[in-house]
């Protein structure tokens, strides 16, 4: 079996220590490169404001409606970027090719999208202690992304903590 291309899956919680070992041990076995992947949710069109800043009278100062709302929105963004470049560097630190991507998107069809575009050998995804409220409102990512995909998929729960 060869692993030329990993796909780490992120949402850059708690839990992606975890997956980055998951994927350095990996990489080193096969000699892969990981792509450190963030897919942020797709932004809906601010509804009501106009679709260019030339159609507001706009202080560059004190920016409001639209163009407040997509500067926080970049900077949003930007964070999240900074934080799947530093996975990647962190990677690319222990000696493993890294790539980081933060894509647009919903997260299953987006996911699948990529594995294709990036010719993924094997994904490697997190999971969250399953309840019945966020099943209800969210699904479970990672069980629709196995029903769904193409190559293997490395699913790592969350670590137990232990007290005492």
């Amino acid at each position: 079996m060869t692993l030329k291309n990993i796909l780490l899956a992120t949402n850059l919680d708690d839990g992606v220590e975890d997956l980055s070992r998951a994927a350095l041990a990996y990489a080193a076995a096969f000699k892969s490169k990981v792509f450190v992947v963030h897919i942020a949710a797709p932004q809906a069109d601010l509804v009501g404001y106009p679709k260019t800043a030339s159609d507001l009278d706009v202080d560059e100062e004190n920016p409001i409606g639209w163009e407040y709302d997509r500067k926080l929105l970049a900077e949003k963004l930007r964070g999240k970027h900074k934080a799947v470049q530093e996975v990647a560097t962190h990677l690319e630190q222990q000696g493993c090719a890294a790539e980081a991507l933060l894509i647009e998107g919903a997260f299953v069809e987006t996911l699948l999208s990529e594995v294709d575009r990036l010719h993924i050998d094997l994904v490697i995804i997190g999971s969250h202690e399953p309840s019945a409220l966020s099943d209800l409102f969210f699904g479970n990512m990672a069980k629709e992304v196995i029903g769904r995909i193409t190559c293997p998929v490395l699913v790592v729960p969350p670590l137990q903590h232990t007290t005492g």
